[in-house]
């Protein structure tokens, strides 16, 4: 048998699959729950950190201490929105197509 790496989305599709039960088990609601959050901590991480970094890199570089993380800042700011709007959509969207699929 071949070993996979489950993805958030694999994994919630295996669960909500199951032939039994339209509940997940605890276990895989913690599975679930643990793979989405490590996801959306990667994801804001990198969003977060790299344009704050980056302009603090520009500012030393360019001596021009805080227009740039400033900007970076701000940049942040507005990937953080989308970001978490992306997901809430996206999220959204699933709930309602498997509200649709029940029908």
């Amino acid at each position: 048998m071949k070993d996979t790496v489950k993805t958030p989305r694999s994994v919630a599709d295996s669960v909500t699959s199951a032939p039994n039960s339209n509940l997940p088990t605890p276990n895989n609601a913690l599975q679930i729950l643990l793979a989405a959050s490590m996801s959306m901590s990667i994801r804001l991480a990198i969003v977060v950190l790299l344009p704050i970094l980056g302009g603090h890199e520009l500012d030393n570089h360019f001596k021009t201490m805080p227009t740039f993380t400033l900007i970076g800042f701000a940049l942040a700011f507005v990937a953080t929105f989308l970001l978490l709007r992306n997901i809430l959509m996206s999220t959204y969207q699933q709930k309602t197509k498997e509200k649709s699929d029940k029908k």
